[in-house]
């Protein structure tokens, strides 16, 4: 892997339906032994409870990861008490640990799971909070096939007033016929 990636580049993890936390801690040993710096996706509705969190977590921590993208995630009925990423900047066991930076997912061409009039002003919420709680903030989106449509979600974030760095990212898991598409 290093000799494909420079030392330190940034590697995603997503936190998929059938990935394990487990898998996920591992793959953060894997890189973190290559010499790359993991980001775990924290798919709130995946966590099944707080102890679930805390050995997560803490593991993280541990490893020395340094952010961290919370996501929602996407299916539909929660695993457990964490509905939303606010859910978990507001749990005691996430604020026991003090990562560096959270990164918030953008959606410059809207998401199913989040109305059209809100998605801003939601995204806007998980942002001052975990700023308000002393944490380093950032936007990472997926792959955007729609030029218009990104230079026109970044007039909306803008008057909504988010000010963070924005990672326009690759396209996550998907099709071949997704991506053609």
């Amino acid at each position: 892997m290093q000799q494909l990636l420079p030392a330190k580049t940034r590697v995603f993890i997503p936190h998929l339906p059938k990935t394990t936390l487990q898998e996920i801690i591992d793959t953060v040993k894997s890189l973190k032994l290559a010499g790359l710096e993991p980001i775990p996706h924290i798919a709130a509705r995946r966590i099944s409870d707080e102890v679930e969190l805390e050995i997560l977590l803490s593991s993280l921590y541990d490893l020395k990861v340094q952010e961290l993208l919370l996501i929602a995630g996407s299916c539909k009925k929660p695993l457990g008490e964490y509905q939303h990423c606010i859910d978990l900047l507001n749990s005691e066991v996430f604020n026991k640990f003090r990562f560096k930076r959270l990164l918030f997912a953008g959606h410059p061409e809207g998401h199913s799971n989040i109305d059209k009039g809100k998605i801003e002003t939601v995204l806007l919420k998980k942002i001052q909070l975990a700023s308000k709680l002393g944490y380093e903030t950032a936007i990472v989106t997926q792959f955007c096939f729609n030029n218009r449509l990104t230079q026109l979600w970044f007039q909306r974030i803008s008057k909504v007033g988010i000010e963070q760095p924005v990672y326009i990212g690759i396209t996550g898991p998907a099709k071949l016929k997704t991506l053609l598409r």
